[in-house]
């Protein structure tokens, strides 16, 4: 028997190669123009303002910061001051840290974050290929459905909140059970757990979501051989590496959790919650508009819809799958992967018979109590329906027909060859063109050679570790109003001090009580700040000038240091008044949850 060159192991990695490449252009284009301000300009994806790219960023660095340092201090982070754990009240993204190099060369967080990003969208793609592959699909089709799964709605509408742009650790977890399914080994039970880990690690709601959605859709893979205590043996060392990788995060997390008292208020999760009809609407234009349903008298209205084109071809992608033996199993999971996803995006909204399935499984599933959004589910809804039109795509790939018809063509037999690739060529083209993103806009970040003049100043004159409180502070609870708040933590990333200021998934009491005081700044709030330990303040100009702070009775002893002019900013030194005040203790009660608004950071 001999084998053809195109399927020969060169060709073979010759055509991977390729498809990685086309992976990595997708993510390019799809950025566009992020690459030609790769350092210094970060996407916005969907987002109205830079809020959360700045606090992702910030993130960014911290990991790269405390890599450097050995990760001493790592969950101190410098917000919230005087409050410890800061780092653990939202998303502490670990994985990030492959980036480090980049940042602790060049300086610049944004390239990290850039390259973190493209290299994300890229493995979203190519992993997406490998497993499609190893589930029995063509590589056309398995290409395309890679490509889809580059350019999901909800991930280009969502590129702003980089945690949720990581699915490509799923998609490694599941490959890695289709593999272990397929010849249980001791390496690809490790494989399984070390890929959950990082599922976790990237994306503690993607970690979440995960668990609950693979491991009863993957019981369509098990057959009887696997019942043996080999495999149960293999199945507990992929718990317990997972474990072991989750464990440092989820520790602190937990005691964090009791700490300061974390709970979500229902109407909030309510808020944040999908609607069915949802489905029908995608970010930006699609091809039928005319499709989508009416929407209901409320508030939110998430645009989660993947396309109808892409609804109508996975609909025969899953008659395809089920009707072929080989291909059911898969179909099975696929169709229960999404099915349970977009039942548990609806989160307390379904009931059946005043019985909310959501509510039931938050007394069993630990973590779901703290999820805020359940509308993101969806992402795993719109991965399942990339992955039922990759099934479309195979069905009507030439291989799979084209055989029984080539006969009858006669002399015209090469012609119509050709012809037949035009079904699965011009159907993958709809798919991915039916929802492109459009051109994303990108939000500036000054480099290390274009610092405010407060900001050197406060990075060469001032003591390492003395806190800082930056004026103003946020007024509302909204993403918009939270801007200045990750603009100062941004600034932190060249001065390297501890500000009292800070924004997050959850916020700590003692920086919600100071916050509301200083709404009123200098009137008051200023015994606060002496007692949370402040040593520096930066005031804006348009909230108090250098004479009016000398005039009043709480600010005459502020020492005026410095004024950067163009930046419109005066530095200030605060009197001490509290020995030791570098260590008073957070206040132990619960932190508020922000606005429904708000539904971007954390868990």
């Amino acid at each position: 028997m001999t084998t053809s060159l195109t399927d020969s192991p060169p060709f073979h990695r010759l055509r991977t190669l390729a498809a990685w490449l086309v992976f990595a252009v997708v993510a390019v284009a799809s950025t566009w123009p992020l690459v030609t301000q790769i350092g210094s300009a970060l996407p916005l994806g969907g987002e109205a303002v830079a809020t959360v790219p700045l606090l992702n960023v910030w993130t960014v660095w911290w990991n790269a910061d405390r890599a450097a340092a050995r990760y001493q201090g790592y969950w101190d982070a410098p917000i919230f001051h005087p409050t410890r754990t800061t780092f653990v009240f939202s998303e502490a993204q670990p994985t990030t840290v492959v980036v480090a190099p980049l940042i602790w060369l060049t300086g610049r967080p944004a390239l990290g974050y850039n390259v973190y990003l493209l290299g994300a969208l890229t493995l979203n793609g190519g992993l997406t290929f490998h497993l499609l592959r190893r589930c029995g699909l063509s590589d056309w089709p398995a290409l395309m459905g890679g490509v889809v799964t580059q350019l999901l709605p909800f991930v280009s509408w969502q590129l702003g909140v980089l945690q949720l742009v990581q699915l490509w650790p799923t998609i490694w977890t599941l490959w890695a059970i289709v593999r272990w399914t397929e010849h249980p080994r001791w390496r690809t039970a490790i494989e399984t757990g070390v890929a959950f880990g990082v599922t976790y690690a990237s994306c503690n709601y993607y970690g979440l979501f995960a668990a609950m959605l693979l491991a009863p859709s993957g019981l369509w893979l098990l057959r009887r051989r696997f019942f043996t205590v080999r495999c149960a043996l293999q199945f507990l060392l992929a718990g317990g590496v997972a474990a072991a990788l989750l464990w440092p995060i989820v520790s602190v997390q937990r005691r964090t959790s009791a700490e300061q008292g974390w709970e979500r208020d229902e109407l909030t999760v309510i808020s944040l919650s999908a609607h069915l009809r949802d489905y029908t609407d995608t970010p930006w234009s699609q091809w039928l508009d005319g499709w989508e349903l009416p929407a209901p008298n409320r508030t939110n209205i998430w645009v989660l819809g993947p396309g109808w084109v892409k609804l109508l071809t996975a609909g025969l992608g899953a008659m395809l799958g089920l009707a072929f033996p080989s291909r059911r199993r898969w179909t099975l999971l696929v169709l229960t992967l999404g099915g349970m996803a977009l039942l548990y995006s609806l989160g307390p909204n379904a009931e059946f018979w005043n019985v909310s399935v959501y509510r039931g499984l938050k007394q069993f599933v630990p973590g779901l109590d703290q999820i805020r959004s359940p509308f993101r589910f969806a992402v795993f809804v719109q991965l399942a329906v990339g992955g039922l039109c990759a099934e479309c795509l195979h069905g009507v790939h030439p291989r799979q027909w084209w055989p029984r018809w080539a006969e009858r063509c006669g002399r015209w037999r090469t012609l119509c060859a050709g012809l037949a690739w035009l079904p699965m060529l011009v159907l993958g083209g709809a798919l991915v063109a039916e929802t492109l993103p459009p051109r994303q806009i990108l939000s500036p970040l000054a480099g290390p050679q274009s610092l405010p003049l407060w900001v050197t100043f406060l990075r060469d004159e001032t003591p390492p570790g003395s806190p800082v409180i930056c004026l103003p502070v946020a007024k509302e609870s909204s993403v918009r109003d939270y801007l200045g708040e990750t603009q100062w933590m941004a600034w932190t990333m060249s001065h390297r001090r501890p500000l009292l200021n800070g924004y997050s998934g959850y916020f700590p009491e003692t920086y919600l009580s100071l916050n509301k005081e200083l709404d009123h700044f200098p009137q008051q709030g200023v015994p606060r700040l002496l007692e949370m330990g402040a040593r520096y303040a930066v005031v804006d100009r348009s909230v108090a000038t250098e004479r009016k702070l000398a005039r009043h009775p709480a600010t005459k002893d502020w020492e005026w240091l410095f004024t950067d002019g163009p930046g419109g900013m005066d530095v200030y030194r605060l009197p001490e008044r509290l020995t030791g005040s570098d260590t008073v203790p957070a206040t132990p009660t619960a932190p508020k949850d922000r606005a429904a608004t708000d539904d971007r950071a954390g868990t």
